[in-house]
């Protein structure tokens, strides 16, 4: 039983923390147990502590060769010579010690590893000791070159004055995890950062780290209020179970940002201050929502590619476009992070509840929204609570395909599938050059809102337009169905609503069949 630190840790609770190693067999059996950092490990607690997997031989050697159920392990994990004798090894080893540069406990020495403040200097203590790095490896022909990969480590980044203001300025993905940690770990929610450059969590753009990013901001009581100006690059192949940032403050601001085949569920989990003038082009996986799952504050001046600006409005999207859309999320969120991911449907444009302001967005889809669920609109599935979209257009395609045997419900709009509760809707158009729908129930179909019932405070659509053509509409035609489907230019259904200064084309294809079980109902305006 042999490990970089310890060999067994059993019988009484142990731990291992802030601690690294190096481990080198030149032998290997059935009967050896050698670990990196711990072979053996019962009713222990291990974590933050590393071993050299560069230099680790056999090259099938674990950080933990043996953790039995009575014990944890976190961040206990193998890096590479080059980054175990690099300065910001020793900030990380000094940060997962609770301490910073000027009181940590680990001094850097340069070409070797680390060693103890209180072991005096590199020189004297190499000296004595007489280790090398290199003298451990040199009968290995195993040791792999360094990698520019993304381990987990943290590295302080350099400062400079912007118009009389600091700005950390991020160079690695090491920098900004520092700078995730000075906002999570040390209170510091005001700091303020600019990209230097691309950021590249891989040496491969074309692939994704493994390794979780902790959301900057990542709880409620960690907000990030501070600058962070992507300064017009890009952040490629970060991995997050949730977002990029978490909890924001009303003095936040994201600018000039964008990310590349990364794999997250959004940018900023919860947006009280303001996202600006920024690009949503992420190929990676999971992602739904372009910019804030949950925006409170502003976002403005923004185009999304791929995933639409916000899963839900409380404050104000403006000036901000889409030709990618969202569609709806199941989750459950805590501190920032996001527990679940479902499939999306009820495919939107812009935001997919709003229960704030929309104004001057647009919503132009590259490619034909396609869904097996009946709900699609070009701006927001539902608007609700004194909400307004104004100023807004959508243009585009839309196909819904029921793959079920039962009809299904649908409500297909340009603008809003669901407009309730004092919501208004001013000055918006909508273009829906074609509509097709299979195995229809009861459906509403309306150019600018597919149903709007209004309750006691009542609903609004003024000054707007649409043009709307269904091609295809297809319904079971069985003695139990008697469906209705509500066709209007404006609105396809409205009950305690005002509709005052729009106008509407409508057509209606040769593709209609609802059998004479069902009934269509239809009209220019609602």
């Amino acid at each position: 039983v042999a490990g970089g630190v310890a060999g067994l840790n059993e019988t009484q609770p142990a731990r291992v923390e802030s601690s690294y190693g190096t481990m080198y067999s030149y032998k290997k059996a059935s009967n050896y147990m050698l670990g990196g950092v711990v072979s053996e490990a019962t009713y222990s607690q291990l974590r933050n502590s590393y071993y050299d997997k560069s230099v680790a031989v056999p090259d099938t050697m674990h950080a933990v060769q043996n953790l039995d159920g009575t014990s944890t392990s976190a961040n206990v994990t193998g890096k590479t010579t080059a980054v175990m004798q690099s300065p910001a090894f020793v900030e990380t080893l000094n940060t997962n010690a609770g301490l910073d540069d000027d009181s940590g406990i680990w001094q850097y020495c340069e070409g070797n590893y680390p060693i103890l403040v209180s072991e005096g200097s590199c020189e004297e203590f190499y000296s004595k000791y007489g280790l090398s790095s290199s003298s451990q490896s040199s009968s290995s022909s195993a040791e792999p070159g360094p990698s520019i990969a993304w381990d987990g480590s943290t590295s302080k980044p350099s400062s400079k004055e912007i118009d009389g203001v600091e700005y950390y300025v991020i160079t690695s993905p090491s920098e900004l995890a520092w700078f995730a940690y000075q906002v999570n770990n040390k209170s510091a929610s005001k700091i303020n950062a600019v990209l230097g450059n691309d950021i590249h969590f891989m040496d491969d753009d074309s692939t994704t780290s493994t390794v979780p990013w902790t959301a900057i901001g990542f709880a409620d009581s960690t907000v990030f209020d501070g600058v962070f100006d992507g300064a017009g690059y890009k952040i490629y192949g970060l991995y997050s179970k949730g977002a990029i940032f978490g909890y924001t403050g009303s003095n936040f601001v994201l600018r000039n940002f964008s990310i590349k085949k990364s794999d997250v569920i959004t940018w900023v989990a919860f947006n009280y201050g303001t996202i600006e003038n920024s690009t949503e082009e992420n190929d990676g996986l999971g992602q739904v929502a372009g910019f804030a799952y949950q925006n409170n504050g502003t976002i403005r001046n923004c185009f999304a590619n791929n995933y639409g600006v916000a899963y839900t409005n409380y404050g104000v999207i403006e000036n901000s476009h889409a030709v990618g859309g969202l569609g709806e999320y199941s989750s459950s969120v805590s501190n920032g992070k996001f527990l679940e991911k479902t499939n999306g449907k009820n495919r939107v444009g812009i935001s997919y509840n709003n229960y704030g302001v929309i104004r001057n967005c647009s919503f132009m889809p590259k490619e034909p929204i396609v869904t097996d669920n009946g709900d699609v609109s070009g701006i927001t599935f539902k608007s609700d609570s004194n909400s307004v979209i104004e100023n807004c257009e959508f243009r585009g395609v839309i196909k819904a395909y029921n793959k079920n045997s039962s009809a299904f419900w649908c409500r297909i709009a340009g603008i809003a599938s669901y407009a309730y509760k004092n919501t208004r809707i001013l000055n918006s158009r909508a273009v829906i050059d074609t509509v097709v729908v299979t195995g229809a129930g009861h459906c509403s179909i309306g150019g600018i809102v597919a149903l709007a019932y209004g309750g006691d405070e009542g609903v609004e659509i003024a000054e707007s337009f649409a043009d709307v053509y269904i091609d295809t509409l297809l319904a079971p035609n069985v003695t139990y169905t008697n469906f209705s489907i509500n066709i209007g230019g404006i609105a396809g259904y409205a009950s305690l609503a005002k509709i005052a200064g729009t106008h509407a084309n409508v057509k209606m294809g040769g593709g209609i069949s609802i059998g004479n079980k069902n009934e269509v109902i239809a009209a220019s305006v609602a």
